[in-house]
């Protein structure tokens, strides 16, 4: 589970790295009426989904196989990696693969939806909160920085913009069957133009009590236990 003081200091480790430009941030609105419905209580699918050590390891094999002078193409399938390599850079990556990670644990979460509102309720972290009015999408600013929200065609998505550069995104597209649902979950920062996606997938449910609690560790994996309401 993410904190906020984990998250602060994650912030200072990016922004001792060094400057680079990194692309605008805006999320486009729609001013029309919801273009997706995203509502209902979600669970995440963890025989689906990107594991962290399996991600990281796909971004160092690719770049060892960059040219002599340590500049990286454009890979497609990689987020922005950077223009040059050096020590800082990997720790970036690091630092931002951790967050990712941290970030990603939750298990469930609900989704309320209304013609002006959704509303992402998400168990002992912050919630996320977007309004739409006027044909303007608006999020809520906090002491911690300022949410930016709206749709991009059918995805919603929501950036989260902390001190020091870094941003965090979460792209939400819901499956033709409206039983099943993407998450793509982004970490960039603005000091060093290095970003880390990883993907999670939910299926709709019923609250009930779970029999097992699951999440993915850098040192082991997954690890599931019991749940303290099937002991």
């Amino acid at each position: 589970m993410l904190r906020w003081q984990s998250l602060l200091i994650l912030c200072w480790l990016l922004a001792s790295c060094s400057q680079q430009p990194t692309v605008d941030i805006a999320v486009r609105s729609d001013g029309n009426a919801m273009p997706a419905d995203l509502s209902g209580s979600w669970e995440r699918d963890y025989w689906r989904g990107d594991d962290v050590n399996r991600t990281l390891d796909r971004w160092f094999r690719q770049l060892a196989r960059t040219a002599p002078d340590q500049r990286l193409p454009g890979y497609p399938s990689l987020d922005n990696p950077g223009a040059l390599i050096s020590p800082n850079s990997v720790a970036s990556i690091l630092a931002l693969a951790r967050l990712a990670d941290a970030i990603t644990r939750l298990r469930t979460f609900t989704i309320s939806q209304s013609e002006h509102e959704i509303s992402v309720e998400r168990d002992q972290d912050f919630d996320m909160l977007c309004e739409f009015y006027n044909g303007v999408a608006q999020g809520p600013a906090t002491d911690y920085g300022a949410e930016v929200c709206g749709w991009d065609g059918d995805q919603f998505i929501s950036r989260l913009v902390l001190p020091d550069g870094l941003l965090v995104s979460h792209r939400f597209t819901i499956a033709q069957d409206s039983e099943n649902l993407h998450v793509a979950t982004t970490v960039s920062s603005r000091s060093t133009g290095l970003s880390f996606t990883l993907s999670r997938f939910y299926t709709k449910f019923e609250p009930y009590p779970s029999q097992f609690d699951c999440i993915d560790t850098f040192s082991r994996n997954r690890v599931c236990t019991m749940g303290e309401d099937s002991r």
